[in-house]
């Protein structure tokens, strides 16, 4: 079975793989899971459902190809909680994943999934899990009142994927000859090496040649290592900056048990005085 988050794919069958084959959404014969939500502002459920208006005519064109695609639609959730959420995963990802055998052995067509819990139905005792998984069968007038085509939706991205020709077309003629010739690779791979990421590992390593003599230093340490006096100049810094430091947590401990006992005080305070 085929499980697809938020499907939002070409559905023009202008996908081609690297060996030449091109990537078809009817050839695909294991059942097609579309999860979505109305609360995604990235891939609304219009988004996420279009593909099936766009690659079949109706319900019998998807029966005739032999497919089996059932989607099920979230109220709330964002894009991220699709895929984190710990509420999605113990009620839609575990229904999904329980089901995936039922799922398997649906008959081609067209299906919503609606999941209620387990104490809504008439005997909740016998159901295994939370959460009950239901299976309705669609048509494609359900189907477009979750997916809401316009046709002037189509225009408008019609009109945004002309301007992204027409400012790639002005970058291949215009910019991109300058920047082959004075992008080599040369030039990027010393951009790469001088990333501050990159070069601020790069600066404490063996490659450094300032750090050759520091595993000499390292090992004359070692064998010199041996306690400091009390009165050394940076004991006395290490001891005034520990006690500081234990006098700070201690003072803000106090202070909070202090403002915790007044609080409970003042309240104990006024839930037994009565105004005259």
């Amino acid at each position: 079975m085929s499980i697809t988050y938020s499907l939002a794919i070409v559905s023009t069958a202008q996908l081609v793989t690297s060996d030449g084959r091109r990537i078809d959404l009817r050839n695909v014969r294991s059942p097609v899971v579309v999860f979505c939500s109305r609360g995604d502002d990235i891939t609304p459920p219009p988004q996420a459902l279009g593909w099936i208006r766009d690659l079949y005519e109706d319900v019998d064109d998807i029966i005739a190809h032999d497919q089996t695609i059932v989607y099920c639609q979230h109220d709330t959730t964002g894009h991220l909680g699709i895929f984190v959420s710990g509420s999605v995963s113990r009620k839609e990802h575990t229904e999904f994943t329980a089901n995936m055998d039922y799922i398997d052995v649906l008959p081609p067509g067209l299906y919503e999934t609606a999941i209620t819990p387990a104490e809504e139905g008439e005997d909740p005792e016998l159901y295994e899990r939370d959460y009950l998984l239901e299976f309705m069968s669609r048509d494609f007038t359900e189907l477009d009142s979750a997916v809401k085509h316009k046709p002037e939706d189509d225009r408008r991205f019609a009109t945004v994927a002309r301007i992204s020709e027409i400012n790639l077309g002005m970058y291949r003629l215009f910019i991109q000859p300058w920047l082959k010739a004075t992008m080599t690779p040369e030039a990027a791979r010393l951009i790469r090496r001088m990333h501050p990421i990159r070069l601020g590992y790069k600066l404490l390593s063996d490659r450094n040649p300032l750090s050759v003599p520091l595993p000499v230093m390292a090992d004359a340490v070692r064998k010199n290592r041996h306690p400091v006096s009390q009165d050394n100049l940076f004991k006395a810094f290490e001891n005034m900056g520990s006690d500081q430091l234990v006098a700070s947590l201690n003072a803000m401990r106090d202070l909070r048990d202090s403002s915790t006992e007044k609080c409970s005080w003042i309240s104990t305070a006024s839930r037994y005085y009565k105004p005259p």
